[in-house]
């Protein structure tokens, strides 16, 4: 009897083996994803089902690796790892036996996320900056006459506030130092300035309004230079003489000084700043060619056919150099660079000023966000040092006017524009840069 149930033992012993290895010898089979879309930032969990999924070795969208959370023979939970919207990618699971085919019922496709909806009655497209990461800052005029300020603040949460003041044009916004400077032109048509102060900077909140006199034709635009810390301040402003005038802040004294820069102009400024002691406005002159005012050489012709106001950017990596967008004569959208002091056509159809920034951790890459011709946000992007070209991403929307771009601060790209409805609109899209 003894010798009996050791061998009914020992063949009892064996039977889990021989079941655990003819498992695993079985392909892996996806028989369904869930949910089968996702927003292009990835990071949701995504539930896969299927038949011989124990002992996992790695769950790929497409070519890329995700992680996984939990694995079963039949269900695994993985976190979908960031790719491009729109694309539509094979979710594959490898284990010991193999990798699953591909089929139908494993298919995911990434999304755009959502736009918000900020509500709001606006008088005027948005601006929008950074004090930096997480922070944003958007001002817009509102119909009630007042400019109004929506922020996500460092505890991550959306605020709104009306700064008062008389706005007749959209705002120029300037973050620097430990403040953040909006300025106007008001219904004076004078040049009017608001500063706020961080809560650990001296003299915390909000200056209030004041006037800083000149007579505008259109929006502001201005940009802070100086090293360590900001030593100058200069405001571009099209005076109503349809000339370049720049008014000054010498930080150190206090003391602003309005100063004529001449030209001809058909639009409002756009300003970047270049060095520690050198900024440059972009106007559209009145040959409607792209010219540029610096503040050490004065001006100087590059071309093209302006339809509309330009947007510069400033780019210190892999070497120094500005770039400028711009609606050209026939509704594409063009780009001039100082690295090559050449002109592009990045194509497209657009109705409205550009808005651009550059964004990206070691490798920088060139994000420009316009109105189209169907009146919805598109975004146009490239990578400079992978010589890939420019690509084209429709973020969908109706549009009343140009949109405001800011990069990596709550989002990898985040935009801010006046919705056809005249109410604040906003959609974000990736995370920001380490």
């Amino acid at each position: 009897m003894r010798a009996f149930l050791v061998g009914v033992m020992a063949v009892s012993a064996l039977a889990p083996a021989a079941a655990t290895t003819a498992a695993a010898s079985t392909a892996p089979a996806v028989t369904g994803v869930a949910p089968s879309s996702g927003p292009d930032t990835g990071q949701n969990s995504v539930t896969i089902t299927g038949t011989s999924l124990a002992s996992a070795t790695a769950v790929n969208f497409g070519t890329v690796a995700a992680a996984i959370t939990s694995n079963t023979d039949t269900q695994i939970v993985a976190t979908a790892p960031p790719q491009s919207a729109g694309l539509t990618v094979d979710v594959t699971v490898t284990t010991p036996a193999g990798t699953s085919a591909a089929t139908p019922a494993d298919r995911y496709t990434y999304t755009l996320p959502p736009w918000e909806d900020f509500g709001g009655a606006l008088a005027s497209s948005p601006v929008a900056t950074s004090m930096g990461s997480p922070t944003v800052d958007a001002f817009m005029a509102g119909t009630d006459g007042a400019l109004w300020h929506r922020w996500f603040d460092a505890s991550r949460a959306w605020n709104w506030e009306s700064l008062g003041g008389r706005p007749t044009s959209a705002a120029a916004a300037l973050a620097h130092d430990c403040e953040l400077d909006v300025f106007i032109r008001g219904a004076d048509l004078a040049l009017w300035e608001n500063v706020f102060t961080r809560s650990n900077c001296q003299h915390p909140g909000w200056s209030g309004w004041h006037s800083l006199g000149g007579r505008l034709a259109a929006e502001p635009a201005a940009a802070a230079y100086g090293y360590p810390s900001t030593t100058t301040i200069d405001v571009f402003v099209e005076g109503t003489d349809r000339r370049l005038w720049v008014d000054s802040l010498n930080v150190a004294l206090g003391t602003w000084n309005w100063r004529p820069a001449g030209g001809l102009l058909q639009a409002a400024p756009a300003a970047v700043v270049v060095s520690d002691t050198e900024a440059w406005a972009f106007v559209q002159a009145a040959d409607l060619g792209l010219w540029y005012w610096s503040t050490a050489t004065g001006w100087h012709s590059l071309g093209g056919r302006l339809a509309s106001k330009p947007a510069v950017t400033f780019d210190g990596q892999p070497s120094a150099h500005v770039d400028a967008y711009l609606e050209g004569a026939d509704q594409a959208l063009w780009h001039w660079t100082s690295a090559t002091g050449s002109w592009e056509s990045v194509g497209g159809r657009i109705a409205s000023a550009p808005s651009a920034q550059v964004y990206g951790g070691r490798y920088h890459s060139n994000f420009v966000v316009v109105q189209g011709a169907d009146r919805g946000l598109w975004l146009a992007s490239s990578t400079p040092s992978f010589a890939t070209g420019w690509s084209w991403q429709n973020w969908e929307g109706r549009l009343l006017g140009p949109p405001a771009l800011v990069a990596g601060a709550s989002a990898g790209l985040e935009v801010f524009v006046e919705g056809e409805d005249h109410a604040l609109w906003h959609r974000a899209d990736g995370m920001p840069a380490a």
